[in-house]
């Protein structure tokens, strides 16, 4: 009997402490996509992924005014040093240069 009740009370006081213990922080994954800045100044090879540089700041003379590409947002291709163009869907905003 004695057995029995040390054995009911370990799994009691196991049992009472994994309710204090805390897993695992799950991975935040963001949704935002880098920015890309298109290094040329004709509409000609906004096509080409290699025409194309992450942004490192913010600041970019983009002012809508014209045809040809200034800054998108975009995920990386497989390389991860240029973005995906791939698919029209995967361009998410575009800026124009003036």
């Amino acid at each position: 009997m004695k057995n029995y009740f040390l054995g009911l009370m370990a799994m009691a006081l196991a049992v009472g402490t994994s309710g204090f213990t805390t897993g695992s922080t799950p991975s935040v994954k963001t949704t935002e996509n880098p920015r890309w800045f298109y290094t040329e100044s004709t509409t000609a090879d906004q096509a080409d992924e290699s025409k194309y540089v992450q942004l490192t700041n913010q600041d970019t003379e983009c002012d809508n005014a014209s045809g040809v590409r200034c800054v998108i947002e975009a995920p990386a291709n497989g390389s991860g040093i240029h973005p995906s163009l791939a698919a029209p869907a995967s361009v998410i905003q575009v800026s124009f240069k003036n």
